[in-house]
């Protein structure tokens, strides 16, 4: 914690204004101390993921103590609180493997790594924690940026505007004013590339691909376009869902507590959908069209469904049943045995 605050100036930034203006200060409803702590969170997140192999995922699931050691459940069942029961299951049977293999895929952590080198990649992992200390500071008001005239428009705001969207108004900053951000403005190019990737309009929402929610055009075109543009790779798109992963990971501004968002407050087995889901959406660089992609994301979901459900679908209304059985979320023997009572109009 000390490390972070006092490499990182950016932080203070979420200290502007007196206590008395601290609520109105904000976008998002959110006091500026709510939003500094959820920041901590997502550096906490990160650390605890680069240390999967030692302490990361006891600290990830039960939090700190006033030593900054993991805690420690009490090992008889009976003396166990619900809460204590849930932390405890979460961490035997959340995909560690799966955010080790993410953070891999970033190029963050080497999968082979000599003897004589850092496990992680130096580089990499600054970008990350750098990112980390300013991706929310544009929720303080007093920093929003106008669009000035001489840049014409930004993400739709035009010349004399303010961009009061905070993620619209970083990419600005990131692009025409970057060395008001020191941590950003010593990266290498590299590095600042893939920041920048993160910060842009890419009307992307993971929550539309896991609930099946949103048809491929909406979903991937434009986020596919960036991808052929050739402007960024894979590994960038993985670093993109790392910080997405960290971020909402630290949602809950009490850090010390873990990563309780994930721990408490989400279903394992949606986040291992999150989880598992980084991968299909890596092939948007390919030769495939966001359809195809699509096509491949529902039979992989119906395919690895537990249990299992038979035989992929296959004719008219097989993507309909595909994407109805993801968005049940664990009640798909009921939603299937529906499904066969509806008559056959209604379900092409």
């Amino acid at each position: 914690f000390n490390d972070c605050t006092a490499a990182f100036p950016e932080l203070s930034l979420y200290m502007l204004g007196t206590k008395a203006d601290t609520q109105t200060q904000m976008t998002g409803g959110r006091t500026s101390d709510e939003e500094y702590q959820r920041t901590i969170g997502a550096f906490f997140t990160f650390f605890w993921l680069m240390r999967l192999d030692l302490e990361g995922a006891d600290s990830f699931s039960f939090g700190l103590d006033e030593t900054w050691e993991p805690r420690v459940p009490p090992s008889d069942p009976a003396q166990q609180t619900e809460e204590v029961k849930r932390r405890t299951m979460f961490r035997q049977q959340a995909d560690w493997d799966a955010m080790h293999q993410l953070l891999i895929d970033a190029g963050i952590i080497r999968q082979k790594a000599a003897a004589s080198e850092s496990r992680h990649d130096p580089e990499r992992t600054l970008a990350m924690l750098s990112l980390t200390a300013y991706h929310d500071i544009m929720k303080v008001q007093a920093l929003l940026p106008t669009v000035a005239p001489e840049h014409g428009s930004w993400c739709g705001f035009e010349a004399g505007e303010t961009i009061d969207d905070h993620d619209a108004a970083l990419g600005y900053i990131l692009e025409y004013y970057p060395d008001v951000l020191p941590s950003f403005a010593g990266l290498p190019t590299a590095a600042q590339r893939s920041i920048r990737f993160t910060q842009g309009k890419l009307e992307y929402n993971m929550g539309w691909l896991v609930q099946a929610e949103a048809p491929p055009g909406a979903l991937f075109t434009t986020l596919r376009k960036t991808m052929l543009s050739g402007s960024v790779s894979g590994c960038d798109l993985s670093f993109y869902f790392v910080h997405w992963f960290t971020d909402l990971a630290g949602a809950v501004p009490t850090p010390m507590g873990g990563s309780e968002k994930f721990v408490l407050g989400f279903p394992l087995k949606v986040l291992g959908a999150f989880l598992n889901s980084c991968a299909i959406v890596g092939d948007l660089g390919d030769t495939q069209s966001e359809t195809q992609i699509y096509e491949n994301y529902l039979r992989w979901r119906w395919e690895t469904h537990r249990p299992p459900l038979g035989p992929i679908p296959e004719g008219q209304g097989a993507i309909a049943k595909m994407r109805l059985v993801i968005m049940a979320q664990g009640n798909s023997k009921l939603l299937l045995s529906a499904w066969k009572r509806l008559p056959e109009a209604d379900r092409l």
